[in-house]
């Protein structure tokens, strides 16, 4: 006979069970926003929609932005889909924001290449408007990935590089939705697979500092959090990992090898 633990296990694993089946079915656009407070979106025209509907709310704020992103970032863009760049388009994500965002600045010195902020300029004075952990403030950063995918796709002679790009929010939208690493998505979710509409990157780098180091000032966050986006990183589909515990110029060295390796006769390092 079960005991009233075993009872209470088996009915807590079937809650599991069917609140992470319900999301695993559904993209999450299609769940509820009340289901989807972080919201993954999963198109240019769901990003405008959401601005929109905050319009009557902050009609200044989703005119201005909404105004600059189609009159300056979209630029001489070409649009057809799917959306290409002349030149590689490089993005260096990590479980250490600092340490990727000092290796992609650095990388993009060797190579001569563009280094794209988040938000890019088009669109990074208007980001005080929006209040942290609302949907419009999501809305506007999914807006300046848009921005900086235009940016990249009008650098004509040089590559483009930058980090906080689609990968980076997706990973954070999935760790929160997936507490327990056991229970993210299978690697064939779409939840894993960029935008159509979205400029995919050349390559993507992910930059990890494994937790078992002990005593190094890399990050504030509890270590459970960090072997989790690895985690989702690997079910990503083409992302190279680079091991941060030799130091940002080693890391820095290894992803520059492997963008010669495969961009080398594309790139002219020696240019102005």
């Amino acid at each position: 006979m079960a005991t009233l633990k075993q009872t209470n296990f088996c009915f807590l694993i079937l809650i599991l069970f069917g609140a992470t089946r319900g999301i695993y079915e559904k993209g999450l656009d299609d769940m509820p926003q009340q289901n989807n407070p972080l919201k993954l979106f999963s198109s240019l025209d769901i990003v405008m929609d959401t601005l929109l509907m905050k319009q009557l709310d902050m009609p200044l704020q989703v005119d201005l932005v909404t105004k600059a992103f189609t009159a300056t970032c979209v630029g001489d863009a070409n649009l057809t889909l799917p959306l290409t760049s002349k030149m590689p388009f490089i993005v260096v994500e990590g479980n250490t924001v600092i340490d990727a965002m000092e290796a992609g600045k650095n990388l993009a010195m060797i190579l001569n290449a563009r280094f794209i902020n988040m938000p890019p300029p088009c669109l990074r004075q208007f980001a005080y408007l929006f209040q942290k952990g609302t949907t419009v403030r999501r809305a506007y950063f999914a807006l300046s990935r848009y921005a900086a995918a235009y940016t990249a796709m009008q650098v004509k002679n040089k590559p483009s590089i930058m980090s906080g790009y689609w990968h980076d929010h997706a990973a954070f939208v999935l760790s929160r939705m997936y507490p327990t690493p056991g229970l993210l998505p299978p690697r064939s979710h779409p939840m894993y697979r960029m935008p159509n509409d979205l400029l995919k990157p050349d390559i993507v780098f992910y930059m990890y500092f494994p937790f078992e180091v002990e005593n190094q000032p890399f990050t504030t966050k509890a270590p459970f959090w960090k072997p989790k986006l690895i985690q989702i990183f690997e079910k990503f589909d083409d992302v190279y990992f680079i091991d941060v515990r030799q130091g940002r110029q080693y890391a820095t060295n290894e992803m520059f090898k492997i963008v010669m390796e495969y961009f080398g006769d594309r790139i002219n390092i020696d240019s102005g």
